[in-house]
């Protein structure tokens, strides 16, 4: 039983997370994985409040309608709980991948 509150250790995934957040975006996002990173990360930190939004995402098909969507996506995300490290990392990752996507 001593193995089992040690595994549990609060301070284990958030030193994980910390590590993390502290790297640089390895490299860009096709379109799919970047409508799902976008999505994933409105489900996570804006729950219902990003319904319509998550559904507007969802239905884009090429990169216009996608990043009309990426400044509510950055304005949502900055009103939830998301750590500001953590927004950040996700603002230069979509950020990347948006610019690697108009540029093929």
């Amino acid at each position: 039983a001593a193995p089992q509150p040690a595994s549990r250790s609060p301070e284990q995934p958030a030193n994980v997370r910390i590590a993390e957040s502290a790297t640089q975006p390895a490299e860009a996002l096709g379109f799919e994985d970047l409508k799902h990173f976008m999505i994933q990360h409105l489900q996570q930190y804006c729950g219902l409040m990003a319904k319509l939004l998550i559904e507007k995402i969802k239905q884009s098909e090429q990169l216009p309608q996608l990043k009309a969507c990426q400044m509510q996506w950055i304005t949502q995300l900055q009103e939830s709980r998301i750590l500001p490290k953590n927004l950040n990392t996700a603002l230069q990752q979509v950020n990347l991948s948006m610019r690697m996507l108009q540029g093929s």
